[in-house]
């Protein structure tokens, strides 16, 4: 998305967060308003969650791809777009382009489409809210003490296996063209690829409204749920007549009551420190959506596989952590009434989760890009740390930034960033299968010297897989210890609230945790990493999408 529509990481970060943006205000009002029609709010939201994925996924019949660039000299038609990037002196690199396409702004087009990934990204924080709000007190309303930890683990282990899982299946999808047929030429590895992103809108968008419409047809209070009622209420963790006044409030009281109702959960101290201790949680969890993205950078892997395996370990992660800690709920080791039992949990595992997060300092070497990250090696710069791409010895060869190409100096291992940088105006017949290309004649180097294409430090070497593994397994075990609590975190939420506000209190907890958390995370996280980007690609006057970035 940030290569198709020339997006930088925060913008990419708006996009995450817009679901919020609509879910903030919604969390309130549903929270308030659903707590005797829940059933039919889930249905509500079922179906506004279709109709975002359907509008998300539009932009991809109105957006055009990027040209497919190829080092060699090939004529353009209107099915396939190359762009030459070795130095041609005295010429532009479109000269052998069709007329009808504007290759250099492809991606300004685009970028107008970014608001319907907005508009639709707005919409799915509506449809989002009313499942987390009116879900998890109506299983409550359904399950026994003894089975609600196992109950509400189960719903979760579904829940939160679809975050990584989405990873596995979103490779997938990256793996199709975005056409669903592949141009001649064309692999995977290319700079120039762009997968079937669509899809990952639109296939779920279908599945959710096949399997979650049948909601409709559960009742608002299911005979069982009497009995379980009466015996919760002789135990103590519900009062009966507190919930027969729910069950019978209409919508008018249920609104004069929100003021009286949002009072009563501000004052209560327990109910607002666990919300705050959520908050700060969720904006860790903001920067998962980057994950593939960082690690790929990081580790020098390629970015489909790190999906399929960082996707994978969170699947194994999410199902261990979430089936220990429903088993932990209900466990007579942790002694006393369900509430407390589960505050032991929380406190015990938060503390022994931390320092997993310091993997992330154990990463792999950047490549040395001669004019980006280190001068290039024949010329002294006139300034200490002065690093400029544009020479004596290529200022004739009209060398386009907006694609990075790099090739290799095996010599001297140098990275440069197009053959054109180099000045290289003559391709070679390739070596071997492992180097496809290698160029010479290059102005910048000497006459005799060679380059080959691709970077120095080549994607996935032994080194950096080794790395990439062990941070897989270290991130693994924080993951599951993370999500371990959350079945006791959902449990503690439903017995510190009495049960006439049990509703309100998940609407507050989804308001703050997306005011505090989820919607400033991505936005902070994208301008962190923005902040580490060496070469951005420019087009009309505006700052694009990043090609470049530094990692040290």
């Amino acid at each position: 998305l940030q290569s198709l529509f020339n997006l930088s990481t925060q913008q990419m970060g708006w996009i995450l967060v817009s679901n919020d943006l609509s879910g903030i205000f919604f969390s309130l009002v549903i929270g308030q308003v659903c707590s005797s029609q829940k059933t039919r709010w889930l249905a509500v939201g079922i179906i506004v969650t279709f109709l975002s994925g359907i509008i998300q996924s539009i932009p991809h019949f109105f957006a055009e791809l990027p040209p497919i660039i190829r080092n060699e000299n090939i004529t353009a038609s209107k099915d396939k777009i190359v762009v030459d990037q070795m130095c041609s002196y005295n010429t532009t690199h479109y000269d052998s382009i069709d007329a009808s396409t504007d290759v250099k702004f492809y991606a300004v087009s685009n970028n107008k489409l970014y608001w319907v990934l907005i508009l639709g990204g707005i919409v799915q924080g509506i449809g989002h809210t009313p499942p987390g709000i009116a879900g998890m007190t109506y299983l409550d309303e359904i399950y026994s003490e003894k089975k609600i930890g196992l109950a509400i683990g189960t719903v979760l282990v579904v829940t939160c296996v679809g975050f990584p899982m989405a990873l596995v299946i979103g490779a997938a999808f990256l793996k199709i063209y975005a056409t669903l047929s592949t141009p001649d030429g064309l692999q995977l590895s290319d700079p120039e690829w762009v997968g079937a992103w669509w899809l990952g809108y639109m296939v779920p968008a279908f599945i959710v409204l096949v399997g979650g419409l049948p909601i409709v047809l559960f009742p608002q209070q299911p005979s069982y749920a009497i009995k379980v009622l009466k015996k919760k209420s002789k135990a103590g963790a519900t009062n009966e007549a507190e919930k027969e006044l729910e069950m019978k409030r209409s919508l008018k009281v249920l609104i004069l009551d929100f003021i009286p109702s949002l009072k009563r959960l501000l004052i209560n101290k327990s109910l607002m420190f666990f919300i705050l201790g959520d908050a700060m949680l969720f904006l860790f969890f903001a920067s998962t959506p980057y994950e593939p993205k960082l690690v790929s950078i990081y580790y020098r892997m390629d970015p489909v596989r790190v999906g399929y395996i960082v996707g994978m370990s969170r699947i194994v992660a999410t199902l261990i952590g979430l089936t220990v800690g429903s088993f932990l709920t209900t466990s007579q080791r942790f002694t006393g009434e369900l509430g407390r039992r589960c505050i032991k949990i929380v406190s015990i595992t938060s503390f022994v989760t931390i320092p997993f997060g310091f993997i992330t300092l154990y990463y792999c070497k950047q490549d040395t890009i001669a004019g980006l990250t280190a001068p290039y090696p024949s010329f002294k710069p006139k300034f200490e740390n002065e690093m400029n791409l544009n020479l004596e010895c290529n200022s004739n060869c009209n060398c386009e930034t907006s694609f990075y190409t790099p090739v290799c100096d095996r010599n001297t291992t140098t990275t440069y960033f197009s053959p054109c940088m180099i000045g290289c105006t003559r391709q070679l017949e390739a070596v071997n299968e492992q180097v496809k290309r290698r160029y010479g004649n290059c102005e910048c180097l000497g006459k005799d010297v060679t380059v080959d294409e691709g970077s120095c430090n080549p994607v996935g070497t032994p080194q950096c897989e080794r790395k990439f593994w062990i941070y897989v397994v270290v991130t693994g075990v924080g993951a599951a210890g993370l999500f371990l609590i959350i079945p006791a975190v959902n449990i503690v939420y439903l017995r510190i609230t009495n049960e006439i506000d049990r509703s309100a209190a998940q609407g507050l907890k989804q308001f703050v945790t997306r005011f505090m958390g989820t919607l400033p995370g991505p936005l902070l996280f994208g301008a962190l990493i923005d902040n580490y980007c060496i070469l951005w690609r420019n087009t009309d006057n505006s700052r694009g999408s990043c090609l470049v970035y530094d990692t040290y």
